[in-house]
């Protein structure tokens, strides 16, 4: 055999290794739906969104997202997701998060999370997810706790609603917080997702170049457009 013929089943023995594994035209089962839940990406997944996070999975049990768009506007992210239990009727991961902003830190802090997650699934279209962990404010420093829940379920196997509840907890005087509310609906289409939903809770807005220009809103619309490959 020739050098170039070697060389060529080289390449395409190399490349049918490290592609990622075939995507799915829905979401399946419960267990596949990994954003805010205690499930992971497989190995070599991963999802892009216009506005939304890029999420790709390391392993079968460890998925890295990170938002470009928050990039680009200089507040560099990061998190982790590490699914370390999967008993089949529960499933547990540690994740861990980072975010810092070069923009106006009086106004957005940067902040470090860490927190346990813990996923039951009901059958294969509805999971209950719980978590609750460290949260360390940035500039001036803080400690505080994270916790919430949420539910998602699968009207069908491309039709997925989700409900997230956040809230926060800090030692100075802020103490709680308002709690957050997700609630979004997602429509598969092959490898396309399309997203829409609301938040509803105390988003800070900058307005202007000064922190008087700061507005707080109470909720704001999530529309996105994503893959999963």
């Amino acid at each position: 055999m020739s050098r170039t013929p070697r060389l060529a089943t080289s390449l395409l023995a190399l490349a049918a290794l490290l592609a990622p594994a075939p995507s799915r035209a829905d979401f399946g089962e419960i267990r596949r739906v990994t954003a805010g839940t205690a499930y992971t990406y497989e190995r070599g997944e991963f999802a892009v969104g216009v506005l939304g996070p890029l999420e790709y999975g390391v392993v079968d049990e460890l998925t890295l997202t990170t938002h470009p768009v928050l990039h680009l506007l200089l507040t560099p992210n990061v998190a982790a997701k590490w699914k370390f239990l999967d008993l089949g009727a529960v499933a547990m991961s540690m994740s861990v998060g980072y975010i810092q902003t070069f923009l106006d830190r009086d106004v957005f802090p940067g902040s470090a999370a860490f927190f346990p997650m813990l996923t039951v699934p009901i059958g294969k279209r509805v999971s209950l997810t719980a978590q609750g962990g460290y949260l360390l404010d940035i500039g001036p420093t803080a400690h505080g706790a994270t916790f919430g829940g949420g539910v998602a379920v699968l009207a069908s196997t491309a039709d997925l609603v989700r409900v997230l509840v956040q809230e926060e907890w800090y030692r100075d005087v802020r103490g709680f917080s308002r709690p957050t509310v997700l609630v979004t609906y997602t429509r598969a289409f092959y490898q396309l997702r399309l997203t829409a939903g609301v938040a509803i809770g105390r988003f800070p807005i900058q307005v202007g170049n000064t922190p008087a220009d700061v507005q707080e809103w109470p909720a704001y619309p999530i529309v996105d457009v994503w893959w999963q490959l």
